[in-house]
């Protein structure tokens, strides 16, 4: 028996660019989801029809909140759903219109369509130990592919083995990817991806200033460059170090959402208790 639970956007917003934002899944009809611009971070489109199939996939997700154009019949049938099959499924109340609303962040569709089409998507990039290089993955993971793979091999070797396995290569002279870079590649993945966030582009400029040593741009960046290299000479392996980037770019990016004025915060209505399973 399952039952269409929903989550409003004011509360399913506390959650993002954190450990706690759910897997998302965009259910509009397939016609008007190409025809969209943008989705929710994260989000994979899934025709709302199967979702008795495709719901095996997230069974061990820790939540997953489903979305349709306004919340109504095909979110709604979806977590209902999904809920039969023992997932922790919720719709978005008021749908797509509603986060939108809030003028909360999304992704451009069509920039996450062009990483190709297997996912999880693959990343490579240059070991070393920059605070550009550990906050990149950060954002592909919170913002564009909760699920999205990360390798670090030499420099020279970067764009060779994004070749062999048909990975992204990024943040090393040569590569594609961004197109038309500007300041750090942390700038330039949210320019590519047309994410509109003043906490997230105010991150953004704590790692430039931390990444140059012009520390003076932004009075964290100290701080953040201190505890970057602290997980680099710390760190027993890549694996670790990047575990631990993660929760410091959680930390980092609330506190930069929390230090916003109130009209780029969460809704009051966002003390309404989350979904539990």
């Amino acid at each position: 028996m399952g039952w269409a639970v929903p989550v409003t956007a004011d509360a399913l917003q506390t959650c993002l660019g954190s450990r706690r934002w759910p897997r998302t899944v965009d259910v509009r009809r397939r016609n008007a989801f190409e025809l969209a611009p943008s989705v929710l971070p994260g989000a994979t489109w899934r025709d709302h029809r199967a979702a008795a199939e495709w719901g095996r996939e997230y069974r061990d997700a820790p939540w997953v909140v489903v979305y349709c154009a306004h919340g109504e019949q095909l979110s709604q049938g979806a977590a209902a759903v999904l809920r039969s099959a023992g997932v922790n499924a919720s719709f978005l109340e008021g749908g797509f219109s509603a986060w939108h609303s809030l003028s909360a962040p999304t992704i451009a569709r069509a920039k996450v369509g062009n990483l190709g089409p297997e996912r999880p998507s693959r990343w490579v990039t240059a070991t070393r130990p920059t605070v550009n290089q550990l906050a990149c993955p950060w954002f592909v993971r919170r913002f564009v592919e909760p699920e999205a793979l990360f390798h670090f091999v030499a420099a020279e070797h970067v764009a060779a083995v994004a070749q062999e396995i048909g990975a992204v290569a990024y943040d090393v002279l040569g590569v594609p990817f961004p197109p038309d870079p500007v300041g750090t590649t942390l700038e330039a993945m949210v320019s590519f991806f047309d994410v509109i966030d003043p906490p997230l582009q105010r991150l953004a400029t704590i790692v430039q200033a931390a990444d140059s040593g012009a520390f003076e741009l932004a009075p964290q960046s100290a701080g953040v460059a201190a505890l970057a290299a602290g997980l680099a000479a710390g760190a027993e392996n890549e694996g670790e170090r990047f575990a631990a980037a993660l929760t410091l770019f959680d930390a980092l990016y609330a506190w930069a959402r929390s230090t916003e004025p109130a009209q780029v915060l969460p809704h009051a209505g966002a003390a309404r208790a989350l979904p539990q399973a």
